[in-house]
């Protein structure tokens, strides 16, 4: 173990597994971080989606059965 602060190559080979460790840490931050906005942009885009199916249930509501006849309804 001596060998490995003593020597230049092992001092090389503490930095390079510091160096590997530090930059997972910061790839990992910032997937975990492009996962979030992505999250938050599909829940937006949910919300906006419900709010539109809501307004389309509302406007058929007054409507008589028989107007809501068209060529893609199923029997």
């Amino acid at each position: 173990m001596g060998w490995l602060l003593g020597s230049w190559a092992g001092q090389l080979l503490l930095g390079g597994v510091a160096f590997l460790g530090l930059w997972a840490g910061f790839a990992l931050h910032f997937e975990h971080k492009g996962a979030a906005k992505l999250a938050a942009k599909i829940e937006e885009r949910t919300t906006a989606n419900v709010a539109k199916a809501n307004l389309a249930r509302k406007s058929v509501e007054a409507l008589p059965v028989e107007q809501l006849n068209d060529r893609y309804r199923r029997d």
